[in-house]
């Protein structure tokens, strides 16, 4: 017997303990099988005391019914919308504060001029004032 030939069988019984003859004898002459019959007669004394164990009838059920029920995933997107949003209004705050600060850089020459025009003092006044500056030239 070969030791494919040994599982083979090995799998196809129901009990490991139902063994033949000749299976008997390669178990005993090959230590690879005699591990594979090991582990098979450790597993199939796992599943018989596992058989015994009584469960609730209920069970099934009460699986079911949690299988069945919506998941409540409302509360777990909340945090990251409310983070994204803050993020969001605090770089637009940003932007809006640069885009009106840059608005409202004045050319010293406009400053000069409605300095002395709210002051009654155009005229000739603010062409010296324009002569005598640096701020023509440009």
């Amino acid at each position: 017997m070969t030791c494919n030939e040994f599982t083979t069988e090995l799998s196809s019984l129901k009990y490991p303990s139902d063994i033949s003859q000749e299976m008997q004898n390669h178990r005993t002459t090959c230590p690879q099988c005699a591990r594979v019959y090991h582990e098979a007669v450790v597993l199939m004394q796992f599943i018989s005391e596992e058989k015994t164990l009584k469960v609730s009838p209920f069970l099934k059920t009460h699986i079911a019914a949690k299988l069945d029920e919506p998941l409540n995933t409302s509360w777990y997107a909340r945090p990251a919308i409310l983070t994204v949003a803050s993020i969001i209004v605090f770089i637009l705050g940003i932007v809006s504060a640069n885009i009106l600060e840059s608005s409202e850089k004045i050319n010293p020459m406009e400053s000069i001029a409605s300095d002395y025009y709210f002051q009654n003092n155009y005229g000739t006044q603010l062409e010296e004032i324009w002569i005598n500056t640096n701020y023509y030239e440009e």
